[in-house]
């Protein structure tokens, strides 16, 4: 303890006797209390109006203006008008964008504003559904200063601000004049919004009567097509079917002569047939007549003659009369058709009077009988007769007929022939249709869709301005626009505002970079103690017995003294020459003291232990620190290099317990970093007793090869 105090004395007594010596010292002290004060001044309020008016910023307006509602819009003149107000920047104002270009690109000016031709008119487009997003030319000089583009940034957030403002404030006299007019004219909201919804309801009811024209249009056509898939068919069947006539008729023509003979053969036979049913039934109307002379001879016959195969032959014998009738008046052989039909009834009616009387044993109608069966004679004979005129005639007309027909069954064929190949093309045809008539269906279902989603939504809107037209919220709004627009104007140019409140307030900027560039300046002031102070005594200076820890202590407390003066020196510029606004005074003038213990035992720790290189290795946790601290820029933004030390800088701590002097204490926050700088200034000076001897081989050889060189001291 003895050759301690030794150190001390002799240490004390060298610097008070030298005045060289005095005056080095307390250059060694103030010079980085200097660094700091004028880096807290030069940081005071570089973002203050007072600041940054001075970054000039040049401005051309080309602008033409546009129309809205009628009212005259110039954007590009009001954008300039309210920068003329803004004393943030210090605005240029230039005559053309040419001279504006040139004033950026000669460094007179930071950056340029230019407002274009068509600014106001696309700022207006969205009336005409074509909108066009309105675009300012910003231009800036990118080598000039690396902060100064940070700052006139503002300008682009000053002109977007009075755009907004400009753009909002007209709408809102453009609303106010409407209102007024309304009013001027005895129009109320409620009864316009109520009468639009009555329009929306009808227009909607329209929509109903368009859908069901519609679903009409969509059945017609589907419709259509299946009628001409079927008429495809159809006429594709009909040209096979032509064809093959026009084959027959070729055939007829070709063979006509063969169908004459035939024809008149069958005439021939028609005739003949006639004849023999005439001598047939002539025979049986003979019985007849004869089996009526009495009662016993009717009976006779009908059980003998009148069987029930004679029935059955004289109903169809009617039958086929009748029939046979049929066809002659089809034919326009009216007479023979009149007789052949009198012949079946009068047929009917004998064999109806034959069968009553076998039914019912009543044998006594024997004139009736008579009767029938003298008119069945008669119309027989009639028919006869008949039948041989018109075979004559038949045969005539058939022979004439099938003549015409054999003359123009080559013109038919040929005819046939150029329908079917035309019946061809139009089944083609008629496909092609069906598939489109498909496709008009289908288009007519999709706007069907779309008119009812359409109908749906205003609907929608019709009950909202039902409900709109009646609310509160309207009157109100209704009197907000009838009062002016300047209320209006006033919120829809600022329709949010947020409440600031800062937690810990350290204003200006000044004061918050003031932690950080106090700690730069009391390391920089242990790094020149550990340059300049000498860390080894002198032999001649040495006290007898002299231990390492001895030596080690002694001439810390040199350096120990000199960190303290520059702590109170530094801290009490920055408090009261440089008046930073600080919560707590005396804790941030401790947290300067401590920092100073701190950094001034890990720098003679390094000088001690490793003389030059400790020095070096100095400098290089100084600049790792400015740099990945957090000091000046969030160390989450910082290389992750620097995030993974930063755990372990001394300057973190020394900067977080002044800044929780400066602007507030937040729990044992502050405590806790103190506590964290005593320890490392504690594990320095123990690391240095235990480094000292494992390091001192090291250290001769580099002071050796040093004042080798006969350059370095």
């Amino acid at each position: 303890m003895r050759n301690i105090w030794k150190i001390i004395n002799t240490d004390a007594h060298r610097i008070f006797s030298s005045v060289v010596v005095l005056v080095i010292l307390m250059g060694l002290c103030v010079v980085p209390c200097l660094y700091a004060w004028f880096n807290v001044f030069s940081n005071w309020d570089p973002y203050g109006p007072s600041a940054t008016s001075r970054i000039r910023v040049a401005v051309a307006n080309v602008d033409r203006g546009a129309d809205l509602f009628g009212l005259k819009l110039e954007v590009g003149e009001q954008v300039v008008e309210g920068l003329e107000a803004n004393d943030q920047i210090g605005w240029v104002f230039c005559d053309s964008p040419e001279d504006a270009l040139q004033r950026v690109y000669s460094g007179d000016c930071y950056a340029a504003l230019i407002v274009p031709a068509d600014f106001s008119k696309n700022i207006v487009s969205f009336m005409t559904l074509k909108f066009e997003h309105p675009a300012l030319g910003y231009y800036e000089n990118g080598k000039k200063n690396a902060i100064a583009p940070k700052i006139t940034g503002k300008a682009k957030t000053a002109v977007q601000q009075t755009v907004n403002t400009t753009f909002l404030q007209t709408l809102a006299d453009g609303a106010s004049s409407v209102v007024q007019v309304l009013d001027a004219n005895g129009l109320d909201a409620e009864t316009t919004l109520q009468d639009l919804s009555k329009k929306l309801i009808d227009l909607s009811m329209e929509l109903d009567n368009a859908n069901a024209m519609l679903d009409s249009v969509a059945a017609l056509a589907d419709s259509a097509s299946h009628l001409m898939d079927a008429s495809a068919r159809l006429t594709s069947s009909m040209a096979d079917t032509i064809y093959l006539t026009a084959d027959i008729s070729k055939d007829i023509g070709e063979n006509v002569n063969e169908t004459v003979e035939g024809t008149k053969g069958a005439v021939d036979t028609l005739e003949e047939a006639v004849l023999l049913v005439n001598g047939n039934l002539s025979d049986f109307l003979k019985k007849v007549s004869d089996a009526t002379e009495s009662e016993e001879s009717l009976k006779k016959f009908l059980e003998e003659e009148y069987n029930e195969s004679v029935r059955k032959n004289l109903t169809e014998l009617q039958k086929g009369a009748n029939d046979l009738a049929d066809r002659l008046e089809e034919l326009n052989l009216d007479l023979l058709s009149r007789q052949m039909r009198e012949l079946g009834n009068d047929l009917g009616s004998l064999n109806q009077d034959l069968k009553t009387a076998v039914e019912t044993a009543d044998y006594s109608n024997l004139n009736g009988i008579r009767t029938g069966v003298h008119v069945a004679s008669g119309a027989l004979g009639n028919l006869t007769d008949s039948v041989t005129e018109a075979s004559v005639l038949l045969g005539e007309w058939i022979n004439q007929a099938l003549t015409r027909i054999e003359a123009a069954a080559g013109n038919i064929t040929e005819l046939l022939e150029a329908f079917g190949d035309t019946m061809k093309g139009l089944t083609y045809k008629l496909s092609a249709l069906s598939s489109s008539m498909m496709n008009v269906r289908s288009g007519v279902l999709d706007t069907k869709a779309e008119i009812q989603k359409a109908q749906e939504e205003l609907l929608e809107l019709a009950d909202f301005l039902d409900v709109l037209a009646t609310s509160e919220f309207l009157q109100e709004v209704m009197e907000v626009l009838s009062s002016g627009g300047d209320m209006l104007d006033n919120h829809l140019a600022s329709p949010l505002k947020v409440s600031d409140e800062v937690l810990y307030p350290a204003e200006p900027y000044g004061t918050q970079m003031a932690p950080f560039y106090t700690v730069l300046a009391l390391w920089v002031g242990a790094l020149f103690c550990g340059a300049l102070l000498k860390v080894r005594i002198r032999e001649e200076d040495r006290p007898k017995k002299l231990r390492m820890t001895q030596h080690y202590i002694g001439r810390y407390v040199l350096f120990l003294c000199c960190a303290l003066l520059q702590a109170v020196i530094t801290v009490s510029g920055v408090l009261l020459y440089v008046g930073i606004d600080c919560a707590h005074p005396w804790a941030f003038a401790f947290a300067g003291i401590a920092s100073g213990i701190c950094f001034i035992t890990i720098n003679y720790v390094l000088s001690f232990t490793l003389g030059s290189a400790g020095l070096a290795a100095s400098v290089i946790i100084m600049v790792v620190q400015v740099a990945g601290s957090g000091g000046t820029y969030p160390v989450e933004v910082l290389p992750k290099i620097f995030q993974i030390l930063y755990p372990y800088m001394p300057f973190r701590f020394a900067m977080n317990a002044m800044r929780e002097a400066v602007s507030g204490f937040y729990g044992t926050y502050y405590r806790d970093n103190i506590r964290a700088m005593l320890m490392i200034a504690a594990g320095c000076l123990i690391a240095g007793v235990i480094l000292y001897y494992p390091t001192k081989l090291l250290n001769d050889i580099l002071e050796k090869s040093k004042q080798a060189t006969g350059i370095m001291i």
